[in-house]
């Protein structure tokens, strides 16, 4: 088998292993599309490389992780309070960044400003991508005994790294104003993930109608995604809705008008 085939053989098997692994699969899929739509508004396509090699890098990275820790070990480590938070963290500061950057973008322009600042906050591959990427690797070492983990690593990230330039590069021959709503729905979608995420394993207050102070320990998190979503419709270009779908005026277009006056 090529690998290609043992990589989605690898998923499969990390879907069954845990609802976890289903969980971080779909988030790594988000991830992945909302990276591939935020640099298709920047076309950059000079950073394409860049993408490449730093996500094959990482999934190169990881597999002396994949290999030195056992399926429970390595679930047991990534699904804890302290990890799960540290990790959301750090997507929780790119996607607040990108999120930023993508509101000040004009869809129309043909080089926005900050459109590079943006492209470098989406090459950098996020850490929902690298645990998905360290699950594959560990499936596919426990599925084939006998494989060795830096080959495993490499194609990995091969494939993976392989997708998401892919998708990228579609991205970027759609036009920008199809791609400003869809970047700043999946922004704020994820921020909204990544507050709950590390919760998911805390249990329910034990009494029904009481009141219990543990419970409350969510507000901060809930307070602070509900500030990104205000402060993002602060900042959001004061336009129509149906501006964004809305093909732009071109100046020989105006000048015909003009004329016709």
């Amino acid at each position: 088998m090529n690998a290609f085939t043992q990589t989605w053989l690898a998923m499969a098997s990390v879907v069954r292993e845990h609802s976890a692994g289903l969980f971080v699969l779909v988030f790594a899929a988000m991830a992945i599309l909302h990276a591939a739509v935020g640099l298709g508004r920047t076309r950059q396509w000079y950073l394409l490389p860049v993408v490449f090699g730093l996500t094959a890098l990482v999934g190169f990275l990881l597999n002396p992780f994949a290999d030195a820790n056992t399926p429970a070990d390595l679930r047991s480590t990534l699904t804890s309070f302290e990890t799960l938070t540290l990790l959301c963290i750090g997507q929780f500061l790119l996607l607040a960044a990108a999120l930023v950057l993508g509101i000040r973008l004009d869809p129309w322009s043909d080089a926005p400003r900050g459109a590079t600042v943006l492209a470098v906050v989406h090459s950098i591959p996020v850490p929902v991508v690298a645990i998905a990427m360290l699950l594959i690797e560990q499936g596919r070492l426990v599925g084939v005994p006998g494989a060795r983990p830096e080959a495993v690593g490499r194609e990995v990230g091969f494939v993976v790294a392989g997708g998401l330039t892919l998708a990228c590069a579609a991205a970027m021959i759609l036009p920008r104003r199809l791609l400003a709503l869809p970047h700043q729905m999946l922004s704020i979608a994820m921020l909204l993930a990544c507050m709950f995420v590390p919760c998911l394993d805390a249990p329910l207050p034990a009494p029904l109608f009481g009141f219990d102070r543990e419970s409350v320990r969510l507000l901060w998190q809930v307070g602070l995604g509900a500030m990104v979503v205000v402060l993002a419709g602060r900042c959001w270009p004061r336009m129509p809705f149906s501006a964004l779908f809305r093909r732009p005026v071109t100046r020989s277009s105006a000048e015909g008008l003009s004329c016709n006056e």
